[in-house]
């Protein structure tokens, strides 16, 4: 049975973590360890409760072992004593400054109950990227239609390791244009997926907690790191 005393995000109380909270997984990536490309580091996530709000959560490998069966798309959790301490991520994806962290402590189980919503998109139309009205290094969600799919590169990360990357021209009802850029797997699944002979006419993009940053000065680029893509035909 459930526990009746939920904790919403917006009463957190950063001196105690003697609390249960119901939240969704609604995005998450996993960090490799270095020299390791199959055993995770730690596997970081932005997280719902049944208002709306959202936090990002992080879980560490010691702990990992314990707890990553629980780390699944979409999945609905109960969680029991994690802490909370300030986001100092190189790029906070939420509007939160506070973050979730697991430990040895934590509890972790599986609910079927979600009330809350589905999604939350909240998007952002091209021309208010093109005029500078968002602040650069924040994320934003948008919906687009994939005018130009240009060859997938190779490129080196910073750590050294091999990568893939993708840009992709897009454009909104407006006709304001923008490109967006997309890494490793997802640059992979894009690339095959629009030069795919059978594919309908058109591919139109849903993108989630996109970070927007300006590249070369003047030149506004959405980085890509989660979203679906859907093929019509009209």
């Amino acid at each position: 049975m459930e526990p009746q005393n939920i904790t919403m995000l917006n009463n957190l109380n950063p001196l105690s973590n003697n609390y249960t909270l119901k939240l969704k997984i609604v995005s998450l990536w996993r960090k490799m360890m270095h020299g390791c490309p199959t055993e995770t580091y730690h596997v970081d996530m932005i997280c719902m409760d049944e208002e709306g709000h959202q936090i990002q959560a992080s879980c560490m490998h010691r702990i990992l072992p314990s707890l990553q069966d629980h780390f699944k798309l979409d999945e609905c959790l109960l969680i029991t004593r994690p802490s909370l301490a300030p986001n100092n991520s190189t790029y906070n994806y939420i509007k939160n400054n506070q973050k979730l962290t697991f430990s040895f402590f934590t509890q972790i189980q599986k609910s079927q109950d979600w009330n809350g919503p589905k999604y939350n998109f909240s998007f952002v139309n091209f021309k208010d990227v093109v005029q500078n009205r968002i602040e650069v290094n924040t994320t934003v969600d948008f919906i687009g239609y994939v005018e130009v799919c240009f060859n997938l590169e190779d490129t080196t990360k910073k750590d050294g390791t091999k990568g893939k990357r993708l840009n992709v021209k897009l454009k909104d009802l407006e006709n304001q244009q923008i490109i967006g850029t997309l890494w490793d797997e997802f640059a992979i699944r894009m690339h095959a997926h629009f030069n795919a002979e059978n594919r309908e006419k058109y591919v139109v993009m849903v993108v989630h907690f996109d970070m927007l940053l300006i590249f070369k000065r003047d030149f506004w680029q959405l980085m890509i790191y989660n979203f679906c893509f859907l093929s019509v035909d009209f």
